[in-house]
């Protein structure tokens, strides 16, 4: 004859499959799901299987804080190293300007001279936008590099909460039976 009560298992399987469907567990849903099952027992179950779900929430957080922490770090370090690289830059320019100046002053008088600086400053022009454009290409590449990082720690920290949930579930069950076959076990020693 089929049991006609809810059992812990069977409320948790129920709560799991809503969960995962999209739905929110209730007490309501549980019961038409399963046909049997009084409230309160249904009530006393799934409150422990939210509260289950809670830590595992709060673990999957934690770790996901850690590594986002930890790229934030180095996006501020990449940031500072950037800014460095800027100011360098920006120095060398100023340095190059001053030579320029100087040099203008030094051929004002020499019409050779003249020619010659400008063709200098034509090609410094092209060099650095050739120097601008890699560094552009540098930067973004490493925008997307870290991007990547960022989604595949992500879906790494997802792929362990599942496996998590998976031992878990596995682990329960076990005790369970070890519960069980302990039931078994007292009942045939009376």
């Amino acid at each position: 004859m089929p049991s006609k009560h809810a059992s812990r298992e069977s409320i948790f399987e129920v709560a799991t499959a809503l969960h995962n469907s999209g739905q929110r567990p209730t007490t309501t849903l549980i019961r038409q799901s399963l046909g049997v099952g009084s409230q309160t027992t249904i009530h006393k179950y799934l409150s422990e299987w939210k509260r289950i779900q809670d830590n595992k929430d709060n673990v999957h957080i934690k770790r996901a804080n850690f590594k986002i922490h930890e790229y934030e770090a180095l996006n501020n370090e990449l940031s500072e190293r950037l800014n460095s690289a800027l100011a360098e830059i920006h120095n060398q320019q100023l340095t190059l300007e001053q030579l320029r100046l100087e040099n203008l002053n030094l051929m004002a008088s020499n019409n050779a001279y003249v020619i010659a600086f400008e063709n200098f400053q034509t090609e410094f022009a092209r060099k650095v936008g050739d120097l601008e454009s890699s560094f552009n290409g540098a930067v973004h590449l490493l925008s997307e590099q870290i991007t990547a990082v960022i989604n595949n720690s992500f879906s790494n920290v997802q792929d362990i909460g599942f496996a998590f949930q998976e031992k878990a579930l596995s682990e329960r069950l076990k005790i369970k039976e070890l519960q069980d076959n302990i039931s078994k076990l007292q009942r045939s020693m009376v």
